[in-house]
C-alpha cells in the first residue's frame, strides 16, 4: 500500500501531467483555429454543442469546466457569428443552446480535416503509444473524471468519442 507521501507525490504527477498535457493541446488547437477568428473558449463551445442537438447553459458550463459567465460571453460572440442560438427554454429563467447549421458545418469541417490528416501534436503523438497502454490511461482517466467530475462528464466525454468513431 501507498504511504499518503507517496501517494500525495504520486496526484501531485497526475495533476502537473494533466495540466501541463491541457495546455500543450489547448495551444495546439488555438493555433489551429486562429484563422477563423475563434478563440479556444468558444471553439470547445462549438465543439461540446456539436455532440447534443441542444444543451442548457448550465449543463454547457458543466461539460465545458468554465463559469457561467464565461458560457455566456462566449455564446454572445458566437451568436453574433451566427454559429449558435441562444432560445429560452421551458422556464425563461433558461437558457438552451444550440448550433446553427453554419456553426454544425464549421465543427463538422474542422473535425473532418484533423481525422484525415491531423496537424495536432497531441494526437500525432497518441499514435506512438501502445494500444493497451493508451487504454489502460483512458480507463484509469475515467476513474478519476466520474469519481471527481461525476458520471454525467464521463457519460458526455464517451458518447462524443462514440460519435466521432461512427461518423
Amino acid at each position: 500500500m501507498n504511504s499518503s507521501k507517496e501517494l500525495f507525490a504520486q496526484g501531485h504527477l497526475v495533476l502537473t501531467f494533466i495540466r501541463g498535457l491541457y495546455l500543450l493541446a489547448e495551444d495546439d488547437v488555438r493555433q489551429h483555429i486562429k484563422k477563423y477568428d475563434i478563440t479556444h473558449t468558444g471553439f470547445r463551445v462549438l465543439w461540446i454543442l456539436y455532440f447534443d442537438k441542444t444543451m442548457t447553459m448550465t449543463e454547457l458550463a458543466y461539460i465545458s469546466q468554465t463559469n457561467i459567465s464565461n458560457i455566456y460571453r462566449q455564446l454572445v460572440k458566437l451568436a453574433e457569428q451566427n454559429l449558435v442560438v441562444v432560445n429560452n427554454g421551458k422556464d425563461a429563467r433558461i437558457k438552451e443552446t444550440s448550433l446553427t447549421e453554419n456553426g454544425r458545418q464549421f465543427v463538422h469541417d474542422v473535425l473532418s480535416k484533423n481525422v484525415k490528416v491531423t496537424n495536432l501534436n497531441f494526437i500525432s503523438t497518441l499514435a506512438k503509444i501502445p494500444k493497451e497502454d493508451l487504454d489502460k490511461f483512458i480507463e484509469v482517466a475515467g476513474i478519476l473524471t466520474s469519481e471527481l467530475l461525476g458520471q454525467r462528464f464521463t457519460d458526455w466525454a464517451i458518447q462524443a468519442a462514440n460519435t466521432i468513431r461512427e461518423n
